[in-house]
């Protein structure tokens, strides 16, 4: 979707229990998604590398974690916390950190061959800075039914400076993301079908 004209494009055709998200490739030339048995590309404009500059692709997969280096069939399978339930992994612009949630668990952050693994608290579909020093996360309560409060947070990824940007009573900020500039997040709200956009110092 352009968000200038307002033109839109259909890319795949219609697929059930896509297990994934999916995800620009650094050129934004094109789209990559996981497949139900390997990783789809899909062109959006001009043809190009999808892949270049070693970037990794990460998604879940019955209950691993899986990990694509250069966009082939050969796939890293990691399970750094057995039993656990992986949810909304986020990879850090340089490939080499991931981030994910556990379901009814916390947000961790690990190096890309599954080594370094660390827990930052609870905290929901984060994502990295352009430098790959923070995340930006939410932190949500729901009665099981509805969403009861939602803000918006950011911390470290050695785990220091856990902060929370928005700290409101009468609103759920959630979905944040960063600027490519990192001088911006963004986040929407629930109920109200809005855009914010927050200036970072």
């Amino acid at each position: 979707f352009d968000v200038v004209s307002g033109d839109s494009k259909l890319l795949t055709e219609f697929v059930t229990l896509m297990p994934g998200i999916p995800h620009w490739t650094p050129e934004n030339e094109q789209v990559i998604y996981p497949g139900k048995k390997k990783l789809q590309k899909t062109a959006s404009g001009k043809s190009a590398n999808p892949l270049n500059g070693n970037p990794v692709v990460c998604f879940t997969y019955k209950d691993k974690l899986v990990i694509s280096r250069t966009g082939s069939d050969d796939y890293l399978y990691l399970d750094p916390l057995p039993g656990s339930q992986y949810l909304n992994p986020a990879v850090s612009r340089d490939g080499g950190r991931i981030a994910f949630e556990t379901v009814g668990g916390s947000l961790y952050v690990m190096n890309n061959d599954g080594s370094g693994l660390q827990e930052l608290g609870i905290g929901y579909r984060p994502r990295f800075s352009p430098d790959g020093k923070q995340l930006v996360f939410m932190v949500a309560e729901d009665d099981g039914h509805r969403y009861l409060s939602s803000d918006i947070y950011i911390i470290g990824t050695d785990g220091t400076g856990r902060t929370n940007l928005t700290n409101t009573n009468d609103r759920l900020e959630m979905n944040p993301d960063w600027s490519p500039t990192a001088d911006v997040i963004v986040f929407d709200t629930l109920y109200e079908g809005v855009i914010y956009q927050m200036q970072v110092r």
